[in-house]
């Protein structure tokens, strides 16, 4: 079933051409519209699915509507409903979810990004990241009515995966939204209900708070503490980034800190970068917390972050996310290091 499309941004010529690059068949059909389909599966799932995959900045400008065939728009009548009916693309996505609930479940799988260890050149953890059929941004800003529902499904399946191909004493970062931490009492209870399932020691995990706002901060401590006790590190994320990180480093004197990749890129390049980043890890380090440096993606960035003392490195330099970890067990790491450092 193809759409009627209308893209508004100036830059149409790289709209149209990411779209190609997709797999679409764009045909130019008047008065600035086109009709765009899949030719192998054009069904509305299938386009709606790759549609997502484009950059955000190509969503924004689109405004489309189905229609059941190029024949059907030769109809002035027909024509015109189909125009009126044209709606955003995050209107689409926002309707697409309501009727796609058991889809969206079913097609949720985990992803795993190596995170290392530069004290003593080797693989410290996985962190756990959710995949499925629409990227996570459409998920946390339409699914709202599921989102606790997606959160622990990831989770689940993220820790089945964890007892098949990591072993201790490696652990995982599990990402945990406000969503899940609503009843801290009933959180609790299932995360070590799913531990117990899968014979994986409370040692092995590091809760990872990913998002502030909406969190209690007074049941947040609690149920922090609580987890410390039994043995789960706590890890903060984007730590510089948003007004309230640094409040949040306080409150809740985490395990670990990922300093976030807007100071690690090109940070070789930019003494202002250096001068944060070295003074988040001088912070960290003080009060005991182990720091790990996101998104590292080329040699001399590494070097930088090695050289002002980030115990743990994440980034795709290190390894990508992948569905198979194990894989990655065998991965001469210590040599790798040494070639970059």
């Amino acid at each position: 079933m193809p759409f009627l499309i209308h893209y508004s941004n100036l830059d149409k010529q790289a709209f149209l051409k990411s779209l190609e690059e997709k797999g679409f068949k764009v045909k130019p059909f008047g008065g600035g519209t086109y009709i765009l389909d899949i030719p192998e599966d054009g069904t509305k799932e299938n386009i709606i699915d790759r549609l997502a995959e484009l950059d955000k900045h190509f969503l924004k400008g689109l405004r489309l509507s189905y229609v059941p065939d190029e024949v059907s728009l030769q109809s002035r009548d027909a024509l015109i409903r189909t125009l009126l009916n044209m709606k955003t693309f995050d209107k689409m996505i926002e309707e697409f979810l309501v009727y796609q609930r058991k889809e969206i479940l079913d097609s949720l799988y985990a992803v795993f990004q190596p995170i290392i260890d530069l004290r003593h050149f080797e693989l410290f953890a996985f962190e756990a990241l959710c995949r499925g059929k629409l990227p996570l941004y459409y998920l946390m800003k339409f699914a709202k009515p599921i989102l606790e529902t997606i959160d622990w499904t990831c989770r689940e399946k993220a820790l089945k995966k964890k007892k098949e191909e990591i072993p201790p004493p490696i652990k995982i970062f599990l990402n945990f939204f406000p969503e899940s931490l609503q009843n801290v009492r009933i959180a609790s209870e299932r995360l070590f209900e799913l531990l117990n399932k899968n014979g994986i020691s409370p040692q092995e995990i590091v809760v990872e708070i990913t998002e502030y706002a909406g969190f209690d901060v007074k049941k947040l401590k609690q149920l922090v503490k609580e987890w410390r006790e039994l043995g789960i590190m706590i890890a903060l994320d984007d730590i510089g980034t948003g007004e309230d990180s640094l409040f949040r480093f306080l409150e809740i004197m985490p395990d670990v800190i990922k300093i976030d990749m807007v100071f690690i890129r090109d940070i070789h390049k930019n003494k202002v970068k250096r001068d944060i980043t070295r003074y988040l890890i001088n912070l960290a380090h003080a009060n005991d917390m182990l720091v790990v440096a996101e998104g590292v993606e080329v040699p001399e960035e590494l070097k930088v972050v090695y050289e002002l003392g980030a115990d743990l490195v994440q980034g795709w330099l290190l390894g990508k996310p992948t569905e198979h970890p194990k894989a990655f067990l065998y991965t001469p790491i210590a040599s790798k290091l040494k070639q970059w450092l």
